[in-house]
């Protein structure tokens, strides 16, 4: 059982804004539409799966949205006309296909989080068409992450090139350092390097907090003054692995 699990959201935005920026026009919609079209082409003949299954974000707020209301406040929202035109973009998947879901509460990725991991467990292979960074924590046997637009794996050697930590320390990495792309703050003075190198001495954020004064100078100061920040960041980056989606896998084969 190979199969391709597509975060839909990452592949249609990505499309657009290489392709015609933050134009929403009907001319634009359309071309975004094709190119996506082609491109979800390319990667069922590429990758060859057995099953195949796109997931979108559903509308509203979701779990992380409760627990952290500031969560992705202030990113630029997706342009009016091509949100319009998502039923579309389903609708032509299908065509080639590819079944869409969305689940409310949930994002995307959690939803993709758990078939992975259910997937792998029951000892099939699930290769992730993202270039979402957060689905790398996910690697393991039978979980791969692709970035289809640079066409090449996103694997354990790119996570520790790329962030000097392991795969399964990713969630503690970015509850230090934090991320901006959704108002995460992380750790004030914890940078890329500083959070590297206190993971590589306590391995996970829990040990180094429990560990803290044992942390000198500003580093330390700040952990211990932003700890229950650094605790709920890790909790709004980890992807939740206990999303059902109620279907049976079989109903995603593909060809169908």
């Amino acid at each position: 059982m190979q199969v391709l699990l597509v975060d839909g959201l990452n592949l249609v935005r990505r499309v657009h804004a290489g392709a015609v920026g933050q134009d929403d026009s009907a001319s634009a919609i359309d071309a975004t539409l094709s190119s996506c079209s082609a491109s979800l082409r390319r990667a069922l003949s590429q990758h060859a799966p057995s099953h195949v299954l796109c997931v979108f974000d559903a509308d509203g707020e979701t779990w992380r949205h409760a627990l952290f209301p500031g969560y992705k406040a202030g990113r630029k929202p997706m342009p009016a006309g091509l949100r319009a035109a998502l039923p579309r973009f389903e609708q032509t998947f299908l065509e080639v296909g590819v079944r869409s879901i969305t689940m409310a509460g949930f994002e995307a990725d959690d939803v993709i989080a758990s078939m992975a991991t259910a997937i792998a467990n029951r000892g099939g292979a699930a290769r992730i068409l993202s270039t979402d960074k957060k689905f790398c924590q996910l690697l393991r046997d039978g979980v791969e992450v692709f970035d289809h637009f640079a066409g090449h794996p996103l694997d354990t050697d790119y996570v520790e090139d790329k962030f000097r930590v392991r795969a399964d320390q990713l969630a503690d990495y970015f509850a230090l350092t934090g991320d901006a792309s959704l108002n995460i703050a992380g750790v004030r003075s914890v940078g890329p390097k500083t959070a590297a190198r206190l993971l590589a001495r306590y391995t996970t954020l829990d040990a180094l907090l429990d560990s803290v004064d044992e942390v000198g100078g500003r580093t330390g100061r700040m952990l211990r003054a932003h700890a229950d920040a650094a605790r709920q960041a890790h909790r709004l980056m980890l992807l939740r692995l206990d999303v059902g989606i109620g279907a049976n896998l079989r109903d995603f084969r593909y060809p169908s």
